[in-house]
């Protein structure tokens, strides 16, 4: 049980530190008139689960190349336990390897650009007030984003949406473990 305290504190705690090592400076709080980027949807609903570009929570390492291809870089984030960060040009994608953890495979996905938004529409650089509209009230919300769990009622349902907000704009979105979202 500590140890899945401890691996939640890591994630979380990572998350919310390269939120601000986003690759887009300076988001801007509207496009200009000739600023007009393609924006793909790139996570749905599936069999109460969100899938992102076809990964989906508890994936393995081998499971994510296989849906999304090599990530651009491999980086070791933590030792005990292992995780690792792939680095996809429009998303991040966290893995634990520690095969005895009950965290095993995919823990989040972070998703750091413009053009990729979630399956209401929401995008980085979009306002904090878009967000409430399209999902309502937060089930979390603390001095870095909002939190949103998939089903609030099953404890077989693990995933959850985090948005980080900074300065009342979305700095990136990602899927994670509603368990990770209690106070």
């Amino acid at each position: 049980m500590f140890n899945h305290i401890k691996l939640t504190a890591v994630l979380v705690l990572l998350m919310v530190v390269l939120a601000g090592c986003s690759t887009e400076k300076n988001i801007p709080t509207q496009q200009s008139a000739g600023d007009n980027p393609k924006v793909e949807t790139i996570l749905e609903r599936r069999d109460n689960h969100y899938l992102l570009d076809g990964i989906k929570l508890h994936m393995t390492r081998d499971q994510v190349i296989a849906a999304a291809g090599e990530p651009k870089e491999v980086e070791t984030v933590s030792l005990n336990p292992k995780i690792v960060a792939l680095k996809y040009p429009e998303y991040t994608v966290w893995v634990s390897e520690n095969p005895n953890a009950s965290t095993h495979g995919v823990t989040d996905i972070n998703v750091f650009v413009r053009t990729k938004c979630t399956d209401k529409g929401i995008k980085v650089g979009d306002p904090v007030e878009k967000v409430r509209e399209k999902y309502g009230k937060p089930d979390i919300q603390d001095g870095y984003g909002l939190a949103y769990a998939l089903d609030k009622e099953s404890e077989k349902i693990d995933d959850a949406l985090w948005f980080t907000i900074k300065d009342g704009i979305v700095t990136s979105w990602s899927v994670v473990y509603k368990w990770s979202l209690n106070p």
